[in-house]
């Protein structure tokens, strides 16, 4: 098996701030906008779009069986996504 562990999910569900996954009025209930008014991005934001488009190449190109997430402050599992699909 070839497991790889990383901080920040590539993918996440969570209808959440961190996550990013929120409709606007959602998330002018939920998030907290920065000082100077602007929203501070989710983490799918800052780094699942960057990972999927680095990171998710390098883990198919080398077939990871297992790939381990932290983060968010929950549990999820999928079956194996790849370019967000199932």
């Amino acid at each position: 098996w070839l497991i790889v562990t990383n901080h920040y999910p590539i993918y996440c569900t969570i209808n959440d701030c961190f996550c990013g996954n929120y409709t606007s009025a959602a998330k002018e209930e939920a998030c907290e906008p920065a000082e100077d008014g602007n929203w501070i991005p989710g983490v799918y934001e800052v780094n699942g779009i960057r990972m999927k488009e680095v990171f998710e190449p390098l883990l198919l190109k080398y077939d990871v069986d297992l790939f381990l997430a932290g983060h968010e402050h929950c549990y999820e599992r999928s079956l194996p996504v790849r370019n967000f699909a199932v």
